[in-house]
């Protein structure tokens, strides 16, 4: 019996820099399509890679001129995929005004050229909004999965992921309007940027609803210090807690709608 399709794992990518000779791992990010219209999502959607903000902009700054993303090809192991996160104009991926949240757009034909084997959330169809929790039947003690790549553990062979599991902590409304909410799940560095996924159940308590299918949450954000108060998952690990912050849907929605206004500007000022 499987609770996790091969669709959603093949979403979730390592986020690595380049490090003398070798690459290495500093985040997660998956795949997320803004559809625009039911034709074919290559021409009428924009694909994203979506990941933390902090893993790609701090202190007003970004941390790197290009991440490689790697992915599975065709017929073969992991392949490097380089996307450039600046060009003269600045900045070339867009970030959430608050929310610890940034989108990158990624080009369709270069991923197809290259032969990469992926799959993406879709925006209407595979995801859990704020309106859409009680419709889905959402609530705290639901188990989620976490996929990503805490510590840089990532297969050789093929782009695999870990996949951990835990459950939602704290869900309300006033976590909601600031656009996140808790979970009780071992998050660590690595692990920011990763995708957090509603576990279906076959079964629920009297006046619930049991939750049919695997949808995208949100995504991993920062975790719980039990020493300060709470960090990014990039770091130290002593006294953490196991409470992991992740940030809504919602939030990623706004990100891209950042990224379109900079595409407008863009434009105009050519």
């Amino acid at each position: 019996m499987a609770l996790l399709s091969q669709e959603i794992l093949q979403t979730v990518v390592s986020i690595e820099i380049q490090r003398g000779d070798e690459t290495t791992t500093i985040a997660t990010g998956f795949l997320f399509v803004k559809k625009i219209d039911d034709n074919q999502i290559s021409k009428r959607g924009r694909v994203y890679l979506v990941t933390a903000k902090h893993v790609l902009f701090k202190n007003n700054q970004i941390k790197y001129r290009e991440i490689l993303v790697r992915m599975d090809k065709n017929g073969s192991g992991g392949q490097l995929f380089r996307a450039p996160l600046q060009d003269e104009n600045g900045a070339l991926f867009a970030i959430h005004p608050t929310a610890d949240v940034a989108v990158l757009l990624l080009s369709v034909k270069a991923l197809q050229d290259g032969d990469l084997k992926y799959r993406w959330f879709i925006n209407d169809r595979d995801t859990v909004y704020k309106k859409t929790y009680e419709e889905f039947g959402v609530s705290v003690g639901d188990s989620v999965f976490v996929l990503g790549f805490p510590r840089g553990l990532r297969g050789v062979s093929a782009n695999y992921a870990i996949c951990r599991q835990g459950i939602i902590a704290r869900l309300d409304q006033e976590c909601l309007n600031d656009g996140y909410f808790w979970i009780d799940a071992p998050v660590f560095r690595g692990n920011s940027g990763g995708p957090v996924i509603l576990r279906p159940e076959g079964f629920s308590i009297e006046g619930t609803k049991a939750v049919g299918s695997s949808c995208l949450l949100g995504l991993v954000s920062m975790w719980v210090n039990a020493d300060d108060e709470s960090g990014e998952t990039e770091n130290d690990l002593k006294g953490q807690m196991g409470l992991g912050k992740v940030v809504t849907t919602q939030a990623i929605e706004r990100a891209i709608e950042e990224h379109e206004k900079m595409l407008i500007a863009r434009k105009s000022s050519q």
